[in-house]
């Protein structure tokens, strides 16, 4: 079917369903039918929520004024308050399979379970949202690039720890 006019319609291959943001909130639709998430009410999550789809972790989170949800069956889910309210960003990060969320100071590293695995400080990067991130296929690193130069976040399960210390040291 085709969405109705204003509405926006988003592939979510980590889910194998499609999002859909209407006047009323946010729907999914398997190919079948239309059902509208719970907790997904434009009352709830605002204008303008971003949806990020992150086949690495086989997951969407959802970000709202609120904070950051994840698309759990026909529902939105609250993900626990230890990402900053200053949330940038979500990048998917296949190589690793792994996502980062990213806020103006830190780069959170998460799995499939939504659990913090590391978390690194990047105050100074210069970060923002409007700059894109990638990966090196290669190395499977993630590349991304602030205000001040272009940087890496290393994958040391393929690369061993000592892969990105300047100098050998």
């Amino acid at each position: 079917p085709q969405a109705a006019p204003g509405w926006k319609v988003k592939a979510l291959s980590s889910l194998g369903i499609a999002l859909i943001d209407g006047a009323g909130g946010i729907f999914t639709y398997d190919g079948k039918k239309v059902v509208a998430i719970k907790g997904g009410e434009r009352t709830k999550i605002g204008k303008y929520p971003t949806s990020y789809d992150l086949p690495a972790i086989k997951r969407t989170l959802v970000k709202t004024p609120s904070g950051l949800n994840a698309l759990n069956g026909n529902e939105l889910v609250d993900i626990p308050a230890e990402f900053a309210k200053s949330l940038l960003t979500v990048s998917d990060w296949p190589e690793a399979e792994r996502a980062v969320v990213f806020s103006a100071d830190t780069a959170s590293i998460i799995d499939s379970k939504l659990e913090v695995l590391e978390t690194l400080d990047i105050k100074g990067i210069g970060f923002d949202s409007s700059i894109s991130d990638g990966t090196n296929y290669q190395t499977g690193d993630l590349i991304f690039t602030g205000k001040h130069g272009t940087y890496l976040i290393v994958d040391t399960k393929r690369n061993g720890r000592g892969a990105c210390i300047p100098n050998g040291k």
